[in-house]
């Protein structure tokens, strides 16, 4: 996914509402089934690429999980403690230990995170 986010900023977005919900809406597939991460496969780096270009970053993976939580909060609008009791059930904190750091710009990634939950939130 981190490659397209390059060509497409809210690949995030599109992917939960025109791919993912429809599925879970109709029962097709379980997140718990999910690769969040590709397997770290040996690169062979070639003469001509460059290194401006990080592919490894995991901005676009918190984004889409920020996005899974609002849709769950949807589904129960009364309990928090069921939609933290979902995400759990998903078993991503190693997942999600392991691509902490891997976020580009940290400080304004979590501001640019609130004002787009934000946003998303007064969009409905």
């Amino acid at each position: 996914m981190p490659e397209m986010a390059l060509d497409i900023p809210q690949i995030h977005d599109y992917l939960l509402k025109h791919v993912m919900k429809p599925l879970l809406v109709k029962r097709q597939f379980d997140l718990k089934f999910i690769e969040w991460v590709k397997k770290e496969q040996p690169k062979e780096k070639k003469a001509e690429e460059s290194d401006d270009i990080d592919f490894d970053s995991s901005n676009n993976l918190f984004m889409l999980l920020a996005n899974l939580i609002l849709y769950q909060k949807e589904l129960n609008p009364n309990s928090w403690e069921e939609v933290i009791s979902w995400f759990n059930s998903l078993k991503l904190s190693d997942v999600t230990a392991k691509q902490l750091p891997k976020l580009e710009d940290a400080e304004t990634f979590w501001v640019d995170l609130t004002k787009s939950i934000n946003d998303e939130g007064t969009a409905k």
